[in-house]
């Protein structure tokens, strides 16, 4: 599921990984976001979300302009649409990849999907083919001699 096209909410919701419902509270900037995440069983919990596969500039040092305009563009995709009928009232699905997994900065690394009136859409798929981020390359942790 790494291309950018349509996916309908049956293609996603058999996701292997955990999926998650969410919506946004936050864009902290283009590929960082707080949502607020049904965790199951009517438990909710604030999280801090990364995109697994995309890196867009950040909004502040030298690529300051072209990562707010980044911001903005995630914004105005992720708000909600009256227009839009959300199952269970959500606006996001998210999937953890191995479990969930922490990047740097204590942000969970996952794939954001939003909807849109065709379909649900893959974020950072499409941050990519739009030109809006780059492939993210994990850093490994290395580990420290005892």
């Amino acid at each position: 599921m790494n291309e950018n096209r349509l996916y309908s909410y049956d293609e996603i919701r058999p996701f292997q990984a955990p999926y998650y419902h969410a919506h946004v509270l936050r864009v902290v900037d283009g590929d960082t976001y707080d949502l607020m995440t049904d965790i199951g069983f009517d438990t909710f919990r604030r999280l801090r979300v990364r995109l697994l596969d995309a890196n867009t500039p950040e909004p502040r040092g030298e690529s300051k302009e072209e990562g707010k305009r980044v911001s903005r563009v995630v914004s105005e995709r992720l708000k909600p649409s009256p227009r839009l009928r959300i199952p269970l009232g959500t606006r996001l699905v998210i999937q953890s990849r191995k479990g969930g997994v922490k990047g740097s900065l204590s942000r969970w690394l996952a794939d954001v999907y939003y909807q849109t009136e065709g379909g649900w859409r893959r974020l950072s798929a499409q941050l990519l083919a739009e030109g809006n981020a780059e492939v993210y390359q994990r850093r490994r942790r290395s580990s420290k001699p005892a």
